[in-house]
């Protein structure tokens, strides 16, 4: 429930008053063991808020990358991040 209030429900919210296409996700498939089959882009059928199904491409341009390679890329582009990373918070 806590997951849907606060991410899943708000990202529905904005699809829909947009009437996104396609939404870009940071999903990578280093992440999480049901990532690994995870691909650049997917066709999502994600339900609506009102309960009608809705087809949006879901394009996950890290996919490949890895959390060094994300590291690597905030370290060397001087990319803003949570300080609280550094005191070991994931």
């Amino acid at each position: 429930k806590y997951a849907f209030v606060t991410k899943v429900e708000p990202m529905l919210h904005a699809l829909q008053d947009l009437q996104a296409e396609a939404w870009i996700t940071g999903r990578r498939q280093s992440q999480l063991a049901e990532r690994t089959t995870l691909q650049a882009i997917e066709f999502d059928e994600t339900s609506s808020l009102d309960s009608n199904s809705i087809q949006r491409y879901k394009i996950n341009p890290l996919v490949h990358w890895s959390l060094e390679d994300v590291w690597a890329y905030i370290k060397a582009n001087n990319i803003p991040y949570n300080p609280l990373y550094d005191d070991g918070y994931k």
